[in-house]
Parts: structure tokens; C-alpha cells; sequence
């Protein structure tokens, strides 16, 4: 049956897992910003970079390489197209693979509602520390939501129900992210498949401790320009292709507690071992894929294209302005 399509539902729940761990790792330096110099530095992205690798089985000497690209899940209009690389990559392929496919049925969209709701008669703020509710108000009256809206909510839900609402509050949304950017120009002439299911990324975030869910609201209940700054930062670096700023602010703090290594491992290092496995299902085939997934699982030393390396694919980093081979992924996400 031919699913519909329904951004919102899917990239609110999933797109942005790597985000809520990035932005935990922020830190906003030099004057306090304000609303219009965050949107003028949002704004900014022209001809996104991003990271973009090739992947290839020495195994199989009929294998088409696949291309990997590190994506973000929210954009504008102002960002396309991307680099002409990019651009190059995606025409080639055959098949594209998102983390998830976001054409949702209604029964879809009907199981996620229920999965994101909390018990009957628990309200969110019953289930995170005080100062956490008080962050979590605040930051929702700035934005202008009805806290009514979300009080029967999971703390996952309403941690990305709040980061998404922040990015449209400086004119970003999933609409215009990456993923449904090439998912439309996909059309009827491209295969297109999910590595992960919405169900298996629910079961990721229900799972998390409650520890673990108190510091995913706390990550994203900012006023609007703390967050944009933060935002716009990440952005910028993903523009210009900037694997090692990336890097950093991935990794979080330089000695990160139990709860940040805790949402770390969860979120990406373990879903890196499984969509590395996905990719490497596809590539068995004699497609030839172009692959986008969020940013968060191209860098560090436990990335994904490292992954591959270490299980015996062929990794380069590919230059987005000229499309020659850059370097070794062991160097690039080092």
C-alpha cells in the first residue's frame, strides 16, 4: 500500500535524536544574542557542504559504492541546492535511504500518538525535577505553546515536540529538511527504504531512564536565541563541511557524567553498530544507494563510516567542491 507522506510525525519523533544530544553539549559563548542576529546566522547556509562519504565492498567486485551523507533533519528554503558533489552523488544512485521512511500511514500515525502519550492522570511534570518543569514552562510560554498541549506527553515527545517548535520559531522546519528535500525529488524513479523503523527509534527513547529523559528536556527548554545560537553554530559548521567543529560538539562535554554518556551510547553509538549493518545489507544488492542520515553518526571514532572500515569496507571522505577523494575515513572521523 502506498503510505502518505507525514514529515511532521516522523522527523519530530526521530529526526532529531542526535540534535537533543548535540545541543545538550553546547555551550554559547561572547553577549547574550537576541532573536534577529540568531535568524540572520540561520540564515546564512547556502549550498550546505555537509559530510559526504563513499562506501565500498572490496569483496565484491560488482558492488556499486554507496554514498553516505551526513544530513540535518530541519532547513529552509535558503539551503538548497547543496553542493554540487551532493548533488552529483544523488542523481547516480538508484535507491534512496533515509534513517527512517517518513511516508506514514494513518495507522501509523495512530500508533505513534499512543506510544507518546503518558498514563492516564500522569502529567509530564510529574515525571522530571522541579527545575526542569520550571525550565520547561518558561521556554514554553517564550515559544507561545499552550502548555496544555504537551502535559500528557512522554519527556521524549516533549523534548522534541520543543526542539522542533524552536527551529520554526527562526523559519526552520522538517518540511524543508535534507530528508524529505531528497525524498521529493526521489519521486517514482527512486527506490526508497528506512534503515530503522518508527517503532524500533520509539522503543529507543521509551527506553531511556527517567534520569535520562529529565536531561532531554533540559537540553532543549532554552529561550529561543540561547537555543538558536546553538543552533546556528552547528549549522554553520555542518554548511562548510567542518567534520572536526562537528566532531567536537558531538562529543558533548570533555568529561561528560553518566546521564550524557548514557544518551550518547543509546542514541548513536549503538544505532551507528546497527545502521552500519543496514548499510551494509544494501550494498549486497547491485544498486547503487545514496544514503542520508544525521551528521551526529559521521564523525568520532565510533561513526559510522569507521564502523564500515573496521568491519573491511572501503571508506573515503569526498571533497563537496570538487568531488575528488579528501581523505581516509580512519583520518576524517578520527
Amino acid at each position: 500500500m502506498r503510505r502518505r507522506a507525514d514529515a511532521n510525525a516522523a522527523f519530530s519523533l526521530c529526526g532529531a535524536l542526535a540534535v537533543l544530544v548535540l545541543a545538550a553539549g553546547c555551550t554559547v559563548r561572547g553577549a547574550a544574542p537576541d532573536d534577529a542576529a540568531v535568524a540572520r546566522a540561520l540564515a546564512a547556509c547556502r549550498g550546505g557542504q555537509g559530510l559526504l562519504f563513499e562506501i565500498a565492498d572490496p569483496r565484491r567486485r560488482d558492488g556499486a559504492p554507496l554514498a553516505l551523507f551526513g544530513s540535518v533533519h530541519v532547513g529552509n528554503a535558503a539551503m538548497y541546492p547543496l553542493s554540487p558533489a551532493v548533488e552529483a552523488a544523488f542523481e547516480q544512485a538508484e535507491g534512496l535511504a533515509l534513517e527512517v521512511d517518513p511516508r506514514l500511514s494513518p495507522a501509523d500515525a495512530d500508533r505513534i500518538e499512543v506510544r507518546r502519550r503518558l498514563p492516564e492522570g500522569v502529567r509530564v511534570c510529574d515525571t522530571v525535577d522541579p527545575a526542569t518543569c520550571d525550565q520547561l514552562l518558561q521556554t514554553l510560554a517564550a515559544l507561545q505553546v499552550d502548555s496544555a498541549s504537551v502535559e500528557t506527553s512522554k519527556p521524549w515527545a516533549v523534548a522534541l515536540s520543543i526542539e522542533q517548535r524552536q527551529f520554526e520559531h527562526f523559519g526552520f522546519s522538517p518540511q524543508q529538511g535534507i530528508e524529505l528535500y531528497f525524498l521529493r525529488r526521489a519521486a517514482d524513479h527512486k527506490r526508497v527504504v528506512g534503515l530503522e523503523t518508527i517503532d524500533r527509534q520509539i522503543d529507543v527513547l521509551d527506553e531511556l531512564p527517567g534520569d535520562a529523559q529529565n536531561a532531554l528536556i533540559a537540553s532543549v527548554a532554552h529561550p529561543p536565541a540561547v537555543y538558536g545560537q546553538e543552533a546556528a553554530q552547528l549549522l554553520a559548521a555542518w554548511c562548510r563541511g567542518d567534520a572536526d567543529l562537528l566532531e567536537v560538539a558531538f562529543a558533548g562535554a570533555p568529561d561528560p557524567g553518566p546521564t550524557e554518556t548514557l544518551l550518547r551510547e543509546r542514541l548513536i553509538v549503538r544505532r551507528n553498530e546497527s545502521l552500519a549493518s543496514a548499510m551494509a545489507e544494501l550494498m549486497q544488492g547491485p544498486e547503487r544507494w545514496f544514503v542520508a542520515v544525521g551528521a551526529a553518526h559521521l564523525v568520532g571514532s565510533d561513526s559510522i563510516p569507521e564502523v564500515l572500515r573496521q568491519r573491511g569496507y572501503q571508506v573515503r571522505r569526498i571533497s563537496t567542491v570538487t568531488m575528488a577523494p579528501a581523505t581516509d575515513a580512519g583520518a576524517a572521523a578520527h
